[in-house]
């Protein structure tokens, strides 16, 4: 992607208490002051893990952008985040259904994209974290991060090898956060089998409805690099 910049405005997804999977959400959300608290994580069988004072209410910027205030986040919240991680690595998501495991994908991506952010914060730009092997690779795309049924995974891995070939959809770009300010929000729930769609239109027109995804001025079309390469894409634009 082309559309990085400062990591300080992440959005971060308000995670639902009850996931899909039985896992449970990690409920690191966002409130108005920027404050971040933990919530507890259901783990697989049903039992209350990191428990932890829920965050009332999660708003996005005036702007319509989520921040992440990364130094506000705690050892616990860490912690909560770490367990949400491993929960899901722990399922065998071949035996979910297809939408399932999109949304298992797609959550996963964005967790681990906070996480990589977390372990090498303060950093200017993801760009900065220079983990990915090879001479010349550049932020932390390429390295393996976890591993599920048994294979190493990238964050590249993930949107490039699974995502993108099998799915084949377009919006896709809209839902897997890059950790800047000029990429999509991350959703402010938890994507499930049942949310999927409607989570994937909204997010599309959310952006594409933004200036940072496109603006007309003095009679010419301005579209963020994210459109770079991506082909057609079925949005409805509102704004005048």
């Amino acid at each position: 992607g082309g559309c990085f910049g400062d990591v300080g405005f992440l959005g971060l997804q308000d995670y639902q208490r009850d996931l899909l999977f039985g896992i449970g959400a990690l409920a690191l959300g966002l409130l108005s002051e920027g404050q971040v608290g933990p919530a507890g994580v259901q783990g697989p069988q049903g039992e209350q893990g990191l428990p932890g004072e829920t965050v009332a209410q999660s708003l996005p910027g005036a702007d319509g952008i989520n921040r992440l205030p990364y130094s506000n986040i705690t050892a616990v919240d860490r912690a909560g985040l770490d367990a949400y991680i491993d929960g899901l690595t722990r399922l065998s998501i071949g035996s979910y259904h297809r939408d399932e495991q999109f949304a298992y994908w797609v959550n996963i991506y964005n967790a681990l994209t906070v996480k990589v952010v977390l372990d090498h914060y303060p950093v200017d730009s993801i760009l900065d974290i220079g983990i990915s092997p090879g001479l010349f690779a550049i932020g932390p795309w390429g390295k393996k991060l976890i591993s599920v049924d048994g294979e190493d995974l990238s964050l590249d891995d993930i949107e490039h090898r699974i995502l993108r070939p099998i799915w084949r959809d377009p919006r896709i770009h809209y839902v897997v956060n890059c950790a800047s300010i000029g990429c999509p929000n991350l959703a402010r729930q938890a994507f499930t089998g049942e949310n999927v769609e409607a989570m994937l239109t909204q997010a599309a027109d959310d952006y594409i409805n933004h200036p940072r995804g496109a603006e007309v001025r003095d009679g010419r079309l301005y579209a963020a690099s994210l459109y770079n390469g991506i082909g057609s894409i079925s949005v409805t634009a509102t704004r005048a």
